[in-house]
């Protein structure tokens, strides 16, 4: 949470609409008690391009040759940084919107959670991502929240969880079939 919070505080309140904490850090910033080694950030390119302006000038990030972030942490290890396209269509995002502010910062929805959870499990088999995804859709539960007014997008990721879910459910992964 440290390094999404230091990265916010630099790219500033007038990026509200550009800049998203996603990932694992958006998880525990909604409260899930879960570790990670990252933390993943989706911007436009105006709020990148102010980051790493500022970010060559504070010696607690370094970038490496391949372009890639991180930050050294107030426990003395590094976190890395990783700029996402929200859309998964490639390059910068236009615009980020659906974010809940928690502790003033822009952070995923838990909804915006639960569909990337779900497509990156169908994407990589990771238990952990079924996990998280059948988490953030409990706690969605407690809090009457649902999956109504979805992109076309987001519905048709929905779709392909629901599919893979089913699958399960019959004995076998629909996605190796």
């Amino acid at each position: 949470m440290e390094v999404a919070k230091e990265v916010w505080a630099m790219v500033g309140e007038e990026h509200r609409d550009n800049f998203v904490v996603v990932g694992d850090v958006a998880f525990l910033l909604h409260g899930y008690p879960i570790f990670t080694n990252d933390t993943d950030l989706a911007t436009t390119a105006d709020s990148l391009h102010k980051f790493e302006t500022l970010a060559k000038l504070d010696p607690r990030f370094s970038q490496n040759i391949f372009g890639e972030w991180s930050f050294e942490s107030r426990r003395g290890f590094r976190v890395n940084i990783d700029f996402l396209d929200k859309t998964g269509e490639g390059g910068c995002l236009h615009k980020c919107s659906d974010y809940s502010l928690i502790d003033g910062m822009p952070v995923a929805t838990l909804v915006d959670l639960a569909i990337a959870k779900g497509g990156a499990w169908i994407d990589r088999q990771n238990e952990k991502d079924l996990y998280g995804f059948k988490c953030t859709v409990k706690t969605m539960t407690e809090e009457m929240l649902n999956f109504k007014g979805l992109s076309e997008a987001k519905r048709e990721t929905l779709g392909d969880i629901m599919i893979e879910l089913e699958g399960m459910r019959g004995g076998g992964v629909a996605s190796g079939n």
